[in-house]
């Protein structure tokens, strides 16, 4: 079974990942892994959580493997909340110096 989920990051921008689940017991053919490896690249995983995902999944460890994808969807999440901390910031000092500016051109 396939599953897509495309998911669009607010500015135009899409992300589709294409999830292949199948039988653990199982080991998947590589076509499944390159599929695995783009998706977890596309996702913003680094080179050594790609691998480490990738090796638990070829040895049929996937609630390990499974907890690593949590832990990295954990920290994307954390970064997505950074940036909207940043927005709301950049957002208050643009009205703050609109303010300022029409208060001075009156």
């Amino acid at each position: 079974m396939i599953f897509i989920i495309t998911i669009s990051n607010g500015y135009g921008k899409m992300l589709h990942l294409e999830l292949s689940m199948r039988d653990t017991k199982s080991k998947g053919n590589a076509m499944d892994y390159m599929r695995m490896k783009q998706n977890l690249s596309d996702a913003g995983c680094c080179e050594s959580v790609i691998k480490e995902i990738i090796g638990l999944s070829e040895s049929g460890r996937m609630t390990e493997a499974l907890r690593m994808m949590k832990k990295a969807r954990c920290q994307a999440l954390d970064e997505l909340h950074e940036s909207g901390r940043k927005v709301d910031l950049l957002d208050f000092l643009i009205r703050n110096t609109e303010k300022e500016m029409k208060q001075a051109n009156q």
